[in-house]
């Protein structure tokens, strides 16, 4: 959800007339970053007010850790009841780790994820059987997520007509960028790279994290593990599992070193041919249109569908006498990129549609001293966790983040800081300090049909949600050398990892 698509951040198109009435009770935190562009890892930064590298989700895949202290998990010491209401297949499995730190699941019902629909009727059934001590319920939703499930009437708001028209066709060979399966994105950059002779770092991790998957050495793995499992043999050189999974290891060795097998090659490509075959059903929503308006207005409706869901759960909380009590926050993992700078709904890269997300928080009657409005300055993912244990009164464990009760409840802006985020497996690392950031490319990267060394950086201003280039050297080199001093420790600074 990205923080430039709802009211309250300025946007006066996507009405959301629930989430707007939420933030004018509480705060609104007017630049709230993600510190991570995969969604797993900025959901753990979210939970466990850490950086990436503290917590591990550094590519698309992963577990969090079991012994690291979560939001969950300290609210538990003290008493909480907690519950997660999940939207999406993958954030409910104990694979992942998040529904471990949970004392209570309301599992996904379909695959890959269920209609909000669904998960605020569960979640609104939890609220009025809730217990009278303290609880917690995260629910996850995932509806402003493509492929979009905005009902039709909502749509029509924002489009009408026949977007497979040929007469409206405009920007069409943008909607042919728009994909329904991660894995096809990453190995088509992947091969690009191939035949510019320069090996993709994010490749070599994920057919290394695919191997160790099959081979039954992690528990979370890259949705490309799970695609070798399911579409059998064909899909596995006619190789068992465990065999193809040490195969594909040994090729992610070598290509470590620099040497790509003219087999793996071979193989890479059937397998996104096969899988292009296996996209068209989650691309069916676009399947003939030729106007990229189109499926900007599915996003669009998408987050009118959302607020829709929050009134309702918002809506039950106060039937059920509960919504006064309730620290209530509304945010997300990242945004997504809707055709800026060439990047096609997705959130795998360091711009700001993607970094730039919304935080509400509303405190509960109990917050005494936190009086509504806009919170000026950065708040980082980190931070949600230790300032969420400040407004309820518990101790902090060590995070990353830092907690920022104090600034709010004296009605002052937050305190100026650098701001840090790296994209998936840590090809790009940013840092911002308004209005300035600067991007540094830490792997190999396809930009424009072109090859990205490692060592490039890109400085610029912030501005209305977007970037524009900046030339200043000696800011540059200011701004450098603080990322590759937090990038040290993180220990992150070599490339591509």
């Amino acid at each position: 959800l990205r923080a430039d698509f709802l009211g309250c951040y300025g946007n006066r198109e996507i009405p959301t007339p629930s989430i707007d009435a939420l933030a004018a009770e509480g705060l609104r935190f007017s630049h709230a970053r993600a510190n991570s562009t995969t969604t797993p890892g900025s959901y753990a930064s979210l939970l466990t007010g850490l950086y990436p590298a503290g917590h591990g989700f550094v590519a698309e895949w992963g577990t969090l850790p079991a012994h690291l202290p979560t939001l969950p998990t300290e609210l538990a010491r003290a008493g909480y009841h907690t519950a997660l209401a999940a939207s999406e297949r993958e954030v409910a499995l104990p694979q992942q780790g998040f529904s471990r730190v949970f004392g209570e699941v309301l599992p996904c019902l379909a695959n890959p994820h269920q209609p909000g629909d669904m998960t605020t009727r569960r979640a609104s059934r939890w609220l009025e059987e809730a217990s009278d001590g303290p609880w917690f319920l995260w629910v996850s939703y995932f509806d402003t997520h493509p492929p979009y499930r905005a009902p039709e009437p909502i749509l029509r708001n924002f489009y009408d007509g026949d977007p497979r028209d040929p007469a409206r066709a405009w920007r069409e060979d943008d909607v042919r960028q728009i994909h329904g399966i991660e894995t096809i994105t990453g190995l088509e950059a992947a091969m690009a790279l191939l035949e510019h002779g320069t090996i993709d770092a994010r490749l070599v991790d994920r057919l290394r994290a695919t191997a160790l998957a099959l081979l039954g050495e992690i528990e979370s793995g890259p949705d490309l593990a799970a695609h070798v499992a399911r579409l059998g043999p064909g899909s596995r050189l006619g190789m068992a599992p465990a065999d193809f999974g040490r195969w594909l290891r040994d090729e992610a060795r070598s290509l470590a070193h620099g040497t790509a097998d003219l087999r793996l090659v071979r193989w890479m490509r059937g397998m996104v041919s096969t899988l292009r075959e296996e996209e068209r059903g989650l691309l069916a929503w676009v399947e003939g249109v030729v106007d990229y308006a189109y499926p900007v207005a599915q996003a669009k409706a998408s987050v009118a569908h959302l607020d829709r869901l929050v009134g309702e759960l918002l809506s039950v909380l106060r039937r059920e006498g509960l919504y006064e009590d309730c620290t209530i926050v509304l945010s997300s993992p990242h945004g997504e990129m809707l055709g800026e700078e060439g990047h096609h709904f997705h959130h795998h890269t360091s711009l700001e549609p993607v970094l730039r997300v919304p935080l509400i928080l509303k405190p509960g009657r109990h917050a005494r001293g936190i009086r509504a409005g806009v919170v000026e300055g950065v708040f980082q993912s980190i931070d949600l966790l230790p300032t969420l244990l400040e407004v309820v009164g518990l101790p902090l464990p060590v995070t990353d983040g830092q907690g920022l009760l104090g600034a709010v409840a004296a009605g002052r802006g937050l305190p100026d800081r650098d701001s840090f985020a790296v994209d998936v497996n840590a090809v790009r690392a940013s840092i911002l300090r308004p209005p300035h950031k600067l991007i540094r490319w830490l792997g190999w990267d396809m930009a424009g049909g072109r090859p990205v060394p490692p060592g490039t950086t890109r400085l610029s201003t912030v501005a209305d949600g977007g970037e524009v280039p900046h030339e200043d050297d000696a800011l540059e080199a200011e701004l450098a050398g603080r990322l590759d001093a937090w990038l040290s420790d993180q220990g992150l600074a070599r490339a591509g990892r």
